[in-house]
């Protein structure tokens, strides 16, 4: 990942915030390689009011915040890290666009009734965010070797925490 692209991350356990910097810098160096101006920060919060594990808000021009739910198991962290990652890309691409309460798919107007708190995985970015998150997640696991060795044994700590 370029210097010039910043990852704040805070809430939750030490261990949550280091995987979800870890994950971050692995979408950002497979979904978006030469971007050097991104601001991400993500937040850990308990959103299980809202039935969801995470959100992805587009504050600024490259300026995103990640809300993660942080009652969830490491693997999920890692799998919802990476589908908000995904919407990122298309936020920073211009590929999902939203314009006067109206959502712009590749510069195509998209019609949705809209959910109490999602969209769900039919419209077409839902659809690309659920298809590349395994990949992403699962390559991040393999490269972090000995790291991220024992997901189970992360994952219950993670949960005795709590």
């Amino acid at each position: 990942m370029h210097p010039g692209n910043t990852i704040k991350v805070c809430g939750g356990l030490a261990k949550q915030r280091e995987i979800a910097v870890g994950v971050i810098t692995h979408c950002i160096e497979q979904l978006l390689p030469r971007h050097r101006t991104l601001w991400i920060e993500a937040e850990f919060k308990d959103l299980s009011k809202d039935e969801v594990l995470g959100y992805c808000y587009q504050t600024d021009h490259n300026f995103y915040t990640l809300e993660l739910e942080k009652y969830q198991i490491v693997y999920d962290l890692i799998t919802t890290t990476c589908h908000e990652m995904v919407h990122v890309k298309q936020g920073v691409r211009g590929e999902l666009r939203e314009r006067n309460l109206q959502q712009y798919w590749k510069g195509e107007a998209i019609k949705t009734v809209m959910t109490y708190n999602h969209l769900g995985p039919k419209v077409p970015w839902e659809r690309e965010a659920w298809d590349k998150q395994y990949p992403l997640a699962h390559g991040y696991i393999r490269s972090t070797g000995n790291r991220v060795k024992n997901v189970k044994l992360v994952e219950d700590r993670c949960m005795e925490l709590y």
